[in-house]
């Protein structure tokens, strides 16, 4: 039986098949290579502590969440506290969300890095994840592009929703699926979308 294949392995089949500048790509691998020399030993201190007790739950839960749940209940919490009004929020939301998922498999077939458990021997992981690259983190870029549009309509909750944001990026680290750059390109993708965005509608 043939596996599904995912959106991003599509778009990156469909890329390698038209073919690229061959410098630009020698210079992107050198790149992903100096940053995976660089931030390596982080992951590999993250996932190790994550192996303990209540981390390793913590890690596995946050992730779980991450692929949906939470986010529902963001939606959920706004329709109680806001009630009619939240209705724009959310569409602000969903829209910055709709945009980058757009951007995201292209860039993410582009860049094509490997996720550290498939590049060090005996580095395995205990969350299966949705895709084969790791950069850009999507699940930060969906918690930032969801929580961009929040925070700017209602300020107080950026101390709940950007530590939010953090535990997530930790959470991806400690299953041994991202690279610390891999967040940070991902919450940047988030942000450049969704602000944007809430500038417009409110």
């Amino acid at each position: 039986m043939h596996q599904p294949v995912s959106l991003t392995q599509r778009i990156s089949a469909q890329i390698s098949a038209v073919g690229q500048d061959e410098k630009q790509r020698a210079r992107l691998r050198g790149v992903l290579e100096w940053l995976h020399d660089k931030e390596i030993a982080m992951v590999l201190w993250q996932v190790d502590a994550a192996r303990r007790g209540s981390l390793r739950a913590l890690a596995r839960a946050v992730n779980h969440l991450s692929n949906g749940w939470l986010f529902v209940l963001y939606g959920v919490a706004l329709s109680v506290y806001q009630g009619w009004s939240a209705a724009l929020i959310i569409f602000a939301a969903l829209l910055s969300l709709g945009i980058t998922h757009v951007i995201y498999p292209v860039l993410k077939a582009y860049i094509a890095r490997l996720r550290p458990m498939d590049r060090v021997l005996n580095l395995t992981s205990e969350v299966r994840p949705l895709d084969r690259y790791s950069c850009p983190s999507g699940h930060c870029m969906t918690a930032m592009a969801l929580s961009v549009p929040i925070v700017f309509t209602l300020p107080d909750t950026a101390g709940v929703l950007f530590p939010i944001v953090a535990l997530i990026g930790w959470a991806r680290i400690a299953v041994a699926h991202h690279y610390p750059s891999d967040l940070f390109l991902g919450v940047l993708l988030g942000y450049v979308v969704a602000w944007p965005v809430s500038h417009l509608l409110f």
